[in-house]
């Protein structure tokens, strides 16, 4: 299947074809609405995964854009937002997207969607070594991550929240230095692509950082 990612962050891209180039899509990229319009004119796709907003043509106008294309073959179309505002998801339904996915985006809630909407069938497996939600399993993260300082901590909540793969992988290199398991732990845990749970952990030791400091 043809799959188009359109985003104006290049991370969030990168992050979008390392779960999916592994599983056999094909993948094409798009940097804005405007680009996008381009390549959905000259060529046929299954699916469009597109932000919701971006600097030139957003996610809802590229929405609007093509189902009022009717000579053009319709692809199913997925928006992407990190807004968690129910009346934002109705609005892109409304416009005529199929889907509507919240950053940062999760493996299983990214292969239940392309599942629902591609009608297909991803193979899991379970129980084995490296399987998903081991990371968080192999050590106890809350206790590890309250040994960080706080500046560390806040560093690497900002990053993962901005799905910043640079920005996290020079924190992970400091934190290395002092807590090398806990390191190798977190950089396992984006791999898997479970930057809510990680996220959770991060601000909510913050509250307890800033009432015990209160």
């Amino acid at each position: 299947r043809t799959v188009l990612l359109v985003d104006d962050d290049e991370n969030c891209r990168k992050l979008l074809a390392g779960l999916l180039a592994p599983l056999g899509f094909v993948l094409q990229e798009a940097a804005g609405g405007a680009q996008a319009q381009a390549m959905l004119a000259a060529q046929r796709y299954d699916m469009v995964l597109s932000d919701w907003r971006m600097p030139d043509i957003d996610g809802l106008a590229l929405t609007h854009w093509l189902r009022a294309q009717t000579a053009l073959a319709q692809p199913r179309l997925v928006i992407m937002t990190a807004s968690a505002f129910e009346e934002e998801k109705q609005e892109a339904l409304a416009a005529g997207a199929d889907g509507f996915l919240r950053k940062p985006i999760e493996q299983e809630h990214l292969f239940a969607m392309l599942e629902q909407q591609l009608g297909l069938r991803f193979q899991r497996t379970t129980g084995e070594p490296g399987g998903q939600g081991e990371p968080a399993q192999a050590f106890d993260l809350q206790q590890a991550l309250g040994q960080l300082g706080a500046a560390e901590r806040q560093a690497l909540l900002e990053s993962v929240r901005a799905l910043d793969v640079r920005r996290s992988a020079i924190v992970l290199a400091g934190v290395a230095t002092s807590a090398p398991q806990l390191a190798a732990h977190i950089t396992g845990m984006l791999e898997l692509h479970q930057y809510q749970p990680l996220c959770a952990l991060l601000a909510q030791l913050a509250g307890e950082t800033q009432g015990a400091d209160a």
